[in-house]
């Protein structure tokens, strides 16, 4: 069972990051952005609440520690998914997501720093392959274009993703874990309000347009999947090993998006950017089994 909420997640995350290019590419302006993010979130929120049965007394209940922990995650949700969404639009599936998903290293070092945790001498050996798979990502062809916005954009993402990950990680070691899910939801609410707050002072444009009900029903999947995803990798953490969680989940969510991505938007990497797909995530595997 829990090997097939293994590839239900992996599946639920392409799923998330297809969206968010979609999200991302529609999107011209920054008000309409937020609005899609808002929209997210109110729907993901309700994916934690529903899998405790509406039961409302948990939230009720809630130790202060959680709640002011669902803030600092919540500025942590809404950076990082803005980002990320903004990155897919900038550039490719793939090459936004091995980035992104380099934010790994930041709880990784932050364990290690913090928490005594051991890193192995494959992983550093893995990590500087992986550095060497984001500079051929990122060094372009001769007479090739090369978006420095999506660079910062990627790997704001990336920093965003692993604080979002420490947070976790915190919270999960302390003595109020089995909160999380109510966190996650209020976390989600906190988001939208936030998001709700900051669209009248973002300046009109010309391009804003007018919602629709198609981008109403995107943001709602795009929501579906941010729930789903963080409740499954909740449940799997503590029920099947790093070394088969981490590679799978992480690799086999890039794979999928990436050729997606290729297919729905005509997509075209460079001879590098391929190699140095094939390479970092080659390196993921083994950070992940070593």
């Amino acid at each position: 069972m829990e090997y097939l909420l293994l590839v239900l997640s992996t599946i639920t995350a392409a799923g998330k990051s297809v969206i968010f290019k979609r999200i991302g590419t529609d999107s011209s302006s920054s008000r309409q952005l937020f609005r899609s993010n808002m929209i997210t979130y109110i729907v993901a929120s309700l994916i934690p609440i529903a899998a405790a049965g509406f039961n409302f007394s948990k939230w009720i209940n809630m130790s202060s520690y959680s709640f002011g922990m669902s803030f600092v995650f919540a500025a942590c949700i809404v950076f990082t998914y803005v980002t990320q969404m903004r990155a897919m639009a900038l550039g490719t599936a793939s090459s936004t997501l091995l980035v992104y998903s380099c934010g790994f290293l930041i709880p990784i070092f932050y364990g290690a720093i913090f928490l005594d945790e051991k890193i192995s001498l494959v992983q550093i050996f893995s990590i500087f392959i992986l550095l060497g798979a984001l500079i051929l990502i990122i060094n372009p062809e001769k007479n090739g274009k090369f978006s420095v916005k999506w660079l910062v954009v990627s790997l704001m993402s990336m920093c965003g993703t692993g604080t979002t990950a420490v947070c976790q990680k915190i919270h999960q070691r302390s003595e109020f874990a089995s909160e999380f899910p109510m966190m996650l939801a209020l976390a989600f609410i906190i988001s939208a309000a936030v998001v709700l707050i900051i669209l009248p002072f973002i300046p009109a444009k010309k391009e804003d347009k007018s919602i629709t009900k198609k981008d109403i029903g995107t943001a709602s999947l795009s929501g579906f999947f941010v729930g789903v995803v963080n409740l499954l990798n909740l449940s799997l953490a503590g029920k099947v090993p790093a070394v088969i969680l981490f590679p799978t989940y992480n690799i086999g969510s890039i794979i999928l998006s990436g050729i997606i991505c290729a297919f729905m938007f005509k997509e075209k990497n460079t001879k590098k950017q391929i190699i140095g797909f094939i390479i970092g995530c080659v390196a993921i595997l083994l950070i992940g089994l070593f």
